[in-house]
């Protein structure tokens, strides 16, 4: 199969960049679509589950556009609308930790992405473009 019709998803779940660049290089599209679990990280990590926060997730992608690599990025966010098969609290506790919901991405990461320094056409190639040419075929 050819890697550029493969998009692999939660990606930003890994800060190991030879890794990433690994799948890029490769022309695999990535998935940066875990942001929402970086929200809890401090909280998660106290537990000793060693997750990224939403961040280092948002600075792992700075650093696949800066090496040339925004057209194989999509940007967006996993979240619950309610989960039946999830602990009693769970959504409570994943809402408290995230109060943005579906929007965590377009009121968190897309306005840190800016402040660090991604160009406004590496955040429209992420969310509209690359979705468009993928699916589009």
């Amino acid at each position: 199969l050819n890697p550029s019709m493969v998009c692999l998803g939660h990606c930003d779940d890994s800060d190991d960049m030879s890794y990433l660049m690994g799948l890029v290089k490769r022309g695999y599209t990535v998935g940066m679509d875990h942001l929402t679990w970086g929200a809890g990280a401090e909280e998660e990590n106290r537990a000793n589950m060693q997750v990224l926060s939403w961040r280092q997730r948002a600075q792992n992608i700075k650093k696949l556009i800066d090496a040339g690599f925004a057209r194989q990025i999509f940007l967006s966010n996993d979240w619950y609308f309610g989960i039946s098969i999830a602990p009693s609290g769970f959504m409570e506790k994943k809402e408290n930790m995230n109060p943005d919901g579906i929007l965590f991405s377009t009121r968190k990461v897309v306005p840190y992405l800016k402040q660090i320094g991604v160009s406004d056409q590496a955040i429209r190639a992420m969310t509209v473009e690359n979705p468009r040419r993928f699916f589009g075929g």
